[in-house]
């Protein structure tokens, strides 16, 4: 179970990563390759029918708000990501969620 959790973490942190990326490409006012990002996320998901139009908009959606809530709903976290620590910290939270 604890490998099956370790990959759901990767693979959540791999398409907020690619999300990211497709953001800052759009952003930045750069040439979209959609194929490449459809390949990206076909290597760390586990479906072969992967579809960037139809399938990530939908999943990137989902995970962020899952995200959200969970640091809006739970008063360790919302704290933390509230107060004015050092971003450090910040950061190790979200490398010990993956690893």
């Amino acid at each position: 179970p604890q490998k099956k959790d370790k990959n759901k973490k990767l693979r959540v942190f791999k398409l907020l990563k690619i999300g990211y990326d497709l953001r800052s490409k759009f952003l930045h006012g750069s040439r979209v390759d959609f194929s490449d990002f459809e390949k990206r996320l076909k290597k760390y998901g586990s479906r072969t029918d992967y579809n960037i139009m139809f399938d990530f908009p939908q999943e990137l959606n989902s995970v962020v708000s899952d995200v959200l809530n969970k640091i809006l709903s739970k008063k360790e976290l919302f704290e933390m990501f509230g107060s004015t620590k050092n971003e450090a910290e910040i950061l190790r939270y979200f490398d010990e969620m993956v690893i």
